[in-house]
């Protein structure tokens, strides 16, 4: 089994959503991670300070990841509904998919695979349960044994160079395609409280994507949503994987 699972939290206290569609059994391993003033908002849940100088949600990411290291162990974003695509339907996952699902996870983890994932529920899936080689988004697990130290050096974007600084160091992932995420995003709190992000925050965090990953991230064009013009990127996941020159975990 998984031995914890993080969800980063900010001024989400009372809609936690991901945190509330978990089944009972998922709950007793989860932890919220807090800011010191939320510490008291979240009723009977399992908080986990953070420290007064852990600001920004590239910082805590870094800062679960640390702790985390010598476990087998996962990472949610907070606003996040968990799926099954079976077939062309999507339905919320069920105890018994969370049970097959994690134990599945936990197989990877143990049998030599470095991290796992899942794909957003509105891309197309594969034919397969899951893929080797991938993008992963909102939800992670790690074999904290193996995965090694990262730099986090850009305060938005942080979770894409996560999985791409892995992939090009030669860890492998697996991605469940069958079991889906879906988010919504730039809702109220997050990093949205206190204008942690707008969109020039946000294009300004791809551009240095595409500068600490050259070879692997462009910018191919503008796309709209409620916040205004953002960067339209295309990444190419396997081939950060497969240019890489290094051992990693194999």
């Amino acid at each position: 089994m998984i031995d914890r699972i993080y969800i980063p939290t900010l001024g989400r206290p009372n809609t936690q959503i991901t945190y509330d569609g978990l089944p009972d059994f998922v709950k007793d391993i989860t932890y919220l991670v807090v800011q010191p003033h939320e510490k008291d908002l979240h009723g009977d849940k399992k908080v986990i300070v953070l420290p007064k100088s852990i600001k920004g949600i590239h910082k805590t990411r870094e800062w679960i990841y640390n702790k985390a290291k010598n476990t087998i162990w996962g990472m949610y974003d907070d606003d996040l509904v968990f799926l099954n695509r079976n077939g062309s339907d999507r339905v919320v996952m069920t105890n018994e998919d969370w049970k097959y699902m994690l134990d599945k996870t936990y197989h990877f983890l143990t049998n030599g695979t470095a991290f796992a994932g899942h794909r957003l529920s509105f891309l197309h899936p594969s034919d397969n349960e899951y893929i080797d080689i991938g993008a992963i988004h909102c939800a992670y697990y790690f074999n904290g044994y193996v995965v090694p130290e990262l730099t986090w050096p850009i305060p938005l974007a942080e979770d894409l160079h996560m999985v791409l600084s892995l992939l090009e160091q030669g860890y492998n992932n697996k991605v469940w395609h069958k079991y889906a995420v879906n988010n919504k995003e730039y809702s109220e709190g997050g990093c949205n409280t206190e204008g942690l992000r707008d969109i020039d925050k946000i294009n300004d965090a791809h551009r240095q994507l595409v500068e600490l990953h050259p070879e692997i991230v462009k910018i191919v064009g503008k796309k709209k949503n409620k916040m205004g013009e953002i960067d339209k990127l295309r990444i190419a996941w396997k081939k950060a994987y497969k240019n890489t020159n290094l051992t990693g975990f194999i």
